[in-house]
């Protein structure tokens, strides 16, 4: 009972592995699910044992990137009650995500979730979550005198966005090492912007 466990989580890590080897070098649609199983050494209809079908199988890789954000996420908050720390984490958890999973990111940039499917699932309700969770880290900065006052349902898209709008640009242009060359410069702009203040030009 118990091999016959491991060796079905074995092929199915098998199987994501290679789906996501072969999602980075032919892109989501182009993708072949026969491909994908000859990849990862098994058939066709072993694939199909495990997976509905091709956008259940990506949704599974995106599903464990989303739960692996939300972890770093919730470690933070359990880590600190600073809302700049918080936030300053959950840009850190995208920039993580992009150096360790680009492919990921640049399906889901280039292909977009409707288009494969994603928001046919469960996994949406997971991103959503992670907006609360933003939400509320700039409600209780605004509440604590943290950050300035301002829309935070407006807030959270400009911030989601900004983050995003970094890693589009990261797979268009092929930028890298975002963790490090780029992390300092969007936490600068992020809590100060780009303009000087009074104080600063005087």
């Amino acid at each position: 009972m118990i091999s016959e466990k491991i060796e079905t989580e074995t092929k199915e890590v098998l199987i994501l592995n290679a789906a996501r080897e072969i999602f980075a070098k032919k892109g989501y649609h182009q993708a072949r699910v026969s491909e994908i199983a000859q990849q990862a050494g098994v058939g066709k209809g072993t694939v199909y044992r495990y997976f509905d079908n091709k956008s259940g199988l990506f949704v599974s890789l995106v599903e464990d990137i989303a739960e692996r954000i939300l972890g770093w996420v919730e470690q933070a908050l359990r880590e600190s009650d600073d809302p700049e720390k918080q936030l300053e984490i959950i840009v850190l958890a995208h920039l993580k995500l992009f150096d360790e999973n680009p492919e990921v990111v640049d399906i889901i940039v280039n292909e977009g979730l409707e288009r494969t499917g994603i928001k046919e699932y469960e996994v949406v309700t997971r991103w959503d979550k992670y907006l609360d969770v933003v939400r509320d880290i700039l409600r209780r900065g605004i509440e604590q005198g943290c950050f300035k006052q301002l829309s935070v349902e407006r807030g959270t898209w400009i911030i989601i966005s900004a983050i995003w709008g970094l890693l589009r640009n990261a797979v268009t242009f092929g930028l890298t090492d975002l963790n490090t060359a780029y992390r300092d410069e969007f936490f600068n702009i992020l809590k100060k912007g780009v303009c000087r203040s009074a104080d600063e030009n005087s």
